[in-house]
Protein backbone atom coordinates (compact mmCIF):
# COMPACT_ATOMS: atom_id res chain seq x y z
CA UNK A 1 0.00 0.00 0.00
CA UNK A 2 1.55 3.29 -1.10
CA UNK A 3 1.32 5.92 1.64
CA UNK A 4 0.78 9.57 0.25
CA UNK A 5 2.93 12.18 0.87
CA UNK A 6 -0.46 14.35 2.71
CA UNK A 7 -0.03 11.56 5.43
CA UNK A 8 3.60 10.80 5.67
CA UNK A 9 4.10 14.68 6.28
CA UNK A 10 1.18 14.60 8.78
CA UNK A 11 2.70 12.13 10.25
CA UNK A 12 5.87 13.46 11.42
CA UNK A 13 4.52 16.78 12.66
CA UNK A 14 2.21 14.13 15.30
CA UNK A 15 5.50 12.55 16.35
CA UNK A 16 7.44 15.56 16.59
CA UNK A 17 4.99 17.12 18.98
CA UNK A 18 3.73 14.19 20.79
CA UNK A 19 3.93 15.21 24.68
CA UNK A 20 4.51 19.52 23.56
CA UNK A 21 2.38 21.64 25.32
CA UNK A 22 0.14 24.41 22.82
CA UNK A 23 -1.46 27.19 24.90
CA UNK A 24 -3.77 28.37 22.73
CA UNK A 25 -5.92 31.54 23.00
CA UNK A 26 -9.52 32.18 21.77
CA UNK A 27 -11.34 35.31 22.20
CA UNK A 28 -12.54 38.35 19.73
CA UNK A 29 -16.09 37.88 17.86
CA UNK A 30 -15.67 34.24 17.40
CA UNK A 31 -16.51 33.41 21.02
CA UNK A 32 -20.13 34.87 20.06
CA UNK A 33 -20.12 31.96 17.40
CA UNK A 34 -21.53 28.68 18.04
CA UNK A 35 -19.90 27.34 14.65
CA UNK A 36 -16.36 28.86 15.97
CA UNK A 37 -16.48 27.62 19.64
CA UNK A 38 -17.95 24.01 17.98
CA UNK A 39 -15.07 24.12 14.97
CA UNK A 40 -12.44 25.07 18.01
CA UNK A 41 -13.02 22.22 20.02
CA UNK A 42 -13.11 19.69 17.20
CA UNK A 43 -9.38 20.70 16.56
CA UNK A 44 -9.00 20.81 20.30
CA UNK A 45 -9.79 17.37 20.65
CA UNK A 46 -7.92 16.02 17.55
CA UNK A 47 -4.42 17.61 19.07
CA UNK A 48 -5.13 15.74 22.45
CA UNK A 49 -6.19 12.57 20.73
CA UNK A 50 -2.75 12.50 18.93
CA UNK A 51 -0.78 13.59 22.35
CA UNK A 52 -0.21 17.21 22.66
CA UNK A 53 -1.16 18.89 25.83
CA UNK A 54 -3.48 21.74 25.29
CA UNK A 55 -3.98 25.15 27.61
CA UNK A 56 -7.32 27.25 26.22
CA UNK A 57 -7.22 30.77 27.84
CA UNK A 58 -10.57 33.19 26.46
CA UNK A 59 -11.12 36.82 26.52
CA UNK A 60 -14.64 38.19 26.27
CA UNK A 61 -13.87 41.89 25.07
CA UNK A 62 -16.87 42.12 23.19
CA UNK A 63 -19.83 40.59 25.45
CA UNK A 64 -18.27 42.36 28.13
CA UNK A 65 -18.45 45.79 26.02
CA UNK A 66 -22.00 44.86 24.69
CA UNK A 67 -22.65 44.80 28.43
CA UNK A 68 -21.35 47.78 29.30
CA UNK A 69 -22.71 49.78 26.72
CA UNK A 70 -26.78 48.03 27.93
CA UNK A 71 -25.45 49.31 31.42
CA UNK A 72 -24.18 52.54 30.41
CA UNK A 73 -21.06 52.29 31.45
CA UNK A 74 -18.17 53.83 29.42
CA UNK A 75 -16.01 51.51 27.66
CA UNK A 76 -12.60 53.02 27.29
CA UNK A 77 -9.35 51.14 26.44
CA UNK A 78 -5.82 52.59 27.09
CA UNK A 79 -3.40 50.70 25.02
CA UNK A 80 -5.31 47.86 24.31
CA UNK A 81 -6.46 47.36 27.93
CA UNK A 82 -9.66 48.10 29.05
CA UNK A 83 -9.69 50.80 32.10
CA UNK A 84 -11.95 48.83 34.68
CA UNK A 85 -13.62 51.05 37.29
CA UNK A 86 -15.26 49.13 40.08
CA UNK A 87 -18.53 48.70 38.77
CA UNK A 88 -17.14 47.84 35.11
CA UNK A 89 -14.94 44.88 37.05
CA UNK A 90 -18.41 43.14 38.27
CA UNK A 91 -19.55 43.38 34.67
CA UNK A 92 -15.54 41.62 34.08
CA UNK A 93 -15.99 38.89 36.31
CA UNK A 94 -19.58 38.00 35.25
CA UNK A 95 -18.62 37.73 31.69
CA UNK A 96 -16.20 35.91 31.86
CA UNK A 97 -17.12 33.35 33.84
CA UNK A 98 -20.29 33.09 31.51
CA UNK A 99 -17.91 32.36 28.72
CA UNK A 100 -15.99 29.93 30.73
CA UNK A 101 -19.22 28.25 31.95
CA UNK A 102 -20.10 28.49 28.05
CA UNK A 103 -16.89 26.97 27.02
CA UNK A 104 -16.60 24.43 28.52
CA UNK A 105 -20.43 23.24 28.40
CA UNK A 106 -19.64 23.29 24.60
CA UNK A 107 -16.68 21.09 24.81
CA UNK A 108 -18.32 18.31 26.90
CA UNK A 109 -20.53 17.77 24.59
CA UNK A 110 -17.91 16.80 21.76
CA UNK A 111 -16.15 14.57 24.22
CA UNK A 112 -13.31 16.56 25.22
CA UNK A 113 -12.74 16.30 29.10
CA UNK A 114 -13.06 20.19 30.00
CA UNK A 115 -12.79 22.38 33.18
CA UNK A 116 -12.82 25.62 33.47
CA UNK A 117 -10.03 27.24 36.30
CA UNK A 118 -9.92 30.93 37.55
CA UNK A 119 -7.70 32.28 39.93
CA UNK A 120 -4.23 31.10 38.87
CA UNK A 121 -3.15 34.15 38.03
CA UNK A 122 -1.09 36.57 40.07
CA UNK A 123 -1.13 40.20 39.38
CA UNK A 124 -0.16 43.67 40.95
CA UNK A 125 -2.22 46.42 40.26
CA UNK A 126 -1.60 48.56 37.34
CA UNK A 127 -1.51 52.43 37.31
CA UNK A 128 -4.05 54.79 36.70
CA UNK A 129 -6.51 51.84 34.89
CA UNK A 130 -8.51 51.08 38.06
CA UNK A 131 -8.83 47.10 38.52
CA UNK A 132 -6.01 46.36 35.98
CA UNK A 133 -3.31 44.33 36.85
CA UNK A 134 -0.19 42.69 35.24
CA UNK A 135 1.16 39.46 35.77
CA UNK A 136 3.45 38.80 38.65
CA UNK A 137 2.92 34.61 38.75
CA UNK A 138 1.12 31.83 37.58
CA UNK A 139 0.27 28.66 39.78
CA UNK A 140 0.85 26.03 37.20
CA UNK A 141 0.30 22.69 39.22
CA UNK A 142 -3.36 22.89 38.30
CA UNK A 143 -2.92 23.22 35.02
CA UNK A 144 -0.35 20.71 34.66
CA UNK A 145 -2.19 18.20 37.43
CA UNK A 146 -5.70 18.60 34.81
CA UNK A 147 -3.39 17.99 31.30
CA UNK A 148 -1.53 14.70 33.22
CA UNK A 149 -5.53 13.30 33.67
CA UNK A 150 -6.77 13.97 30.59
CA UNK A 151 -8.37 17.40 30.60
CA UNK A 152 -8.78 20.16 28.61
CA UNK A 153 -8.23 23.76 31.04
CA UNK A 154 -10.10 26.38 29.86
CA UNK A 155 -8.60 29.62 31.88
CA UNK A 156 -10.35 32.98 32.44
CA UNK A 157 -7.92 35.20 32.97
CA UNK A 158 -9.21 36.97 35.90
CA UNK A 159 -5.94 38.07 38.08
CA UNK A 160 -5.97 37.84 42.11
CA UNK A 161 -3.83 41.02 43.66
CA UNK A 162 -1.07 39.81 45.58
CA UNK A 163 -1.31 42.54 48.15
CA UNK A 164 -5.04 42.55 48.87
CA UNK A 165 -6.45 39.58 47.17
CA UNK A 166 -9.04 41.65 45.06
CA UNK A 167 -9.63 40.47 41.82
CA UNK A 168 -8.12 42.42 38.87
CA UNK A 169 -9.20 42.72 35.30
CA UNK A 170 -6.06 40.99 32.89
CA UNK A 171 -5.93 41.22 29.54
CA UNK A 172 -6.04 38.11 28.23
CA UNK A 173 -3.43 38.29 25.31
CA UNK A 174 -0.97 39.01 28.02
CA UNK A 175 -2.29 36.62 30.49
CA UNK A 176 -1.88 33.43 27.32
CA UNK A 177 1.74 34.23 27.04
CA UNK A 178 3.17 34.56 30.42
CA UNK A 179 1.15 30.84 30.51
CA UNK A 180 2.76 29.72 27.63
CA UNK A 181 6.14 31.06 29.13
CA UNK A 182 5.43 29.32 32.36
CA UNK A 183 4.52 25.93 30.89
CA UNK A 184 7.39 25.74 28.39
CA UNK A 185 4.92 25.54 25.60
CA UNK A 186 6.02 24.34 22.34
CA UNK A 187 3.89 26.73 20.30
CA UNK A 188 1.36 29.75 21.29
CA UNK A 189 -1.49 29.89 18.93
CA UNK A 190 -3.79 32.72 18.35
CA UNK A 191 -7.14 31.95 16.82
CA UNK A 192 -9.32 34.92 15.20
CA UNK A 193 -11.99 35.20 12.56
CA UNK A 194 -9.34 36.22 10.15
CA UNK A 195 -7.00 33.97 7.89
CA UNK A 196 -3.63 35.59 9.11
CA UNK A 197 -2.04 38.56 8.72
CA UNK A 198 -2.41 40.10 5.37
CA UNK A 199 0.15 42.34 3.10
CA UNK A 200 -1.06 45.37 1.55
CA UNK A 201 -2.60 43.51 -0.96
CA UNK A 202 -4.48 41.16 1.04
CA UNK A 203 -2.43 38.65 0.68
CA UNK A 204 -1.98 36.17 3.38
CA UNK A 205 1.53 36.08 5.23
CA UNK A 206 2.67 32.52 6.23
CA UNK A 207 5.44 33.20 8.07
CA UNK A 208 7.13 36.80 9.99
CA UNK A 209 9.80 37.35 11.56
CA UNK A 210 10.43 39.34 15.21
CA UNK A 211 11.81 41.95 12.80
CA UNK A 212 9.50 42.36 10.33
CA UNK A 213 6.72 42.45 12.40
CA UNK A 214 7.52 45.53 13.82
CA UNK A 215 8.22 47.04 10.32
CA UNK A 216 4.86 45.91 9.84
CA UNK A 217 3.56 47.36 12.30
CA UNK A 218 5.41 50.54 11.70
CA UNK A 219 5.08 51.40 8.07
CA UNK A 220 0.83 50.44 8.92
CA UNK A 221 0.61 47.09 7.08
CA UNK A 222 -0.75 45.33 10.36
CA UNK A 223 -3.25 47.65 11.78
CA UNK A 224 -6.30 47.66 13.98
CA UNK A 225 -7.73 44.78 15.59
CA UNK A 226 -4.46 42.19 14.32
CA UNK A 227 -1.51 44.47 15.93
CA UNK A 228 -2.35 42.82 19.68
CA UNK A 229 -2.75 39.62 18.05
CA UNK A 230 0.79 40.12 16.36
CA UNK A 231 1.96 41.70 19.26
CA UNK A 232 0.93 39.07 21.72
CA UNK A 233 3.01 36.23 19.90
CA UNK A 234 6.06 38.44 19.56
CA UNK A 235 5.77 38.31 23.67
CA UNK A 236 5.46 35.01 23.45
CA UNK A 237 8.52 33.98 21.27
CA UNK A 238 10.97 36.49 23.17
CA UNK A 239 9.86 34.58 26.51
CA UNK A 240 11.42 31.25 24.84
CA UNK A 241 8.13 29.73 23.01
CA UNK A 242 9.24 28.61 19.66
CA UNK A 243 6.92 29.27 17.14
CA UNK A 244 3.83 31.48 16.93
CA UNK A 245 0.52 30.97 15.25
CA UNK A 246 -2.54 33.20 14.20
CA UNK A 247 -4.88 31.01 12.82
CA UNK A 248 -8.97 30.92 11.35
CA UNK A 249 -10.64 29.25 14.77
CA UNK A 250 -13.23 27.85 11.85
CA UNK A 251 -12.98 24.34 10.11
CA UNK A 252 -9.61 22.94 10.06
CA UNK A 253 -7.48 25.94 9.39
CA UNK A 254 -5.51 25.06 12.85
CA UNK A 255 -4.87 21.08 12.17
CA UNK A 256 -3.31 22.24 8.91
CA UNK A 257 -1.20 24.76 10.26
CA UNK A 258 0.34 22.83 12.94
CA UNK A 259 0.52 19.25 10.36
CA UNK A 260 1.53 21.06 6.84
CA UNK A 261 4.50 22.36 6.01
CA UNK A 262 2.47 25.29 4.04
CA UNK A 263 0.07 25.84 6.99
CA UNK A 264 -2.50 27.74 6.39
CA UNK A 265 -1.86 30.78 8.69
CA UNK A 266 0.73 32.98 9.69
CA UNK A 267 3.45 31.43 11.60
CA UNK A 268 5.71 33.68 13.80
CA UNK A 269 9.06 32.91 13.99
CA UNK A 270 12.53 34.36 15.90
CA UNK A 271 14.34 34.94 13.03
Amino acid sequence: MKISEDLTESLFYVKKFKGETFVVKFGGSTLNSKDAVISVGKNLKYLMDVGINVVLIHGGGPLISNTMNALNLEVNFYNGERITDERSLYVVIGGLFAINRDIVEKMNKIDIKAIGISGIIRAKKKENLGFVGEVEDIETCAITCLMNEGYLPVINPLGIDIKNKTPLNINADFAATEIAQKMNAKKFIVLTSAKGVLDRDKNLIRKLTLKQCDEMIADETITKGMIPKVISCKDAIEKGVESAHIVCAYEEFLLNEIFTETGSGTMVIKD
